[in-house]
């Protein structure tokens, strides 16, 4: 049995799974209620219960993405920290290694004058879709590298 290693770097934004949903009031029955009833004079349940959804922009199965999942957040694919693991990543791969057998490359210092700039570009759309959600922390945006074990 060998054990496979895959590893990404990741220039995006880091979060908690359980950001991904909220806690909503929603009707227990249809039935028509009278004043403020606990229960529901016709089926006996209860007229309110707090129920999880997703919040706005979380999209469970976007059938736009086809490799390694399929969810996204505000048009952004999500990345999952590992197995067993609650964080979450949104932004852009920028290595893969799934796509070498080995990867030792050293980069040209215009590589990292151009990365500068996409981080700033990158920075301001997710800090944009995802500051209204609650989503955004300062600390959170930046490169981060991420290792599957299988």
């Amino acid at each position: 049995m060998s054990v496979k290693y895959t590893h990404y770097l990741l220039l995006g934004l880091r979060f908690e799974e359980e950001k991904l949903w909220k806690t909503d009031k929603v009707r227990g029955c249809q039935h028509k209620i009278k004043g403020k009833d606990k229960f529901c004079s016709i089926c006996g349940k209860k007229t309110w219960v707090n129920k999880e959804v997703p919040i706005e922009g979380y999209n469970e199965n976007d059938e736009d993405l086809e490799k390694y999942g399929c969810e996204s957040l505000c048009g952004f694919k999500i990345m999952f920290g590992g197995y067993e693991n609650s964080l979450r990543y949104i932004g852009l791969v920028l290595i893969n290694s799934i796509d070498y057998d080995s990867y030792d490359k050293k980069m040209e210092d215009s590589v990292f004058e151009s990365l500068s700039k996409l981080k700033a570009t990158l920075k301001e759309k997710i800090k944009e879709k995802t500051e209204p959600l609650g989503l955004w922390h300062e600390e959170s945006f930046g490169f981060w590298m991420i290792e599957y074990v299988c």
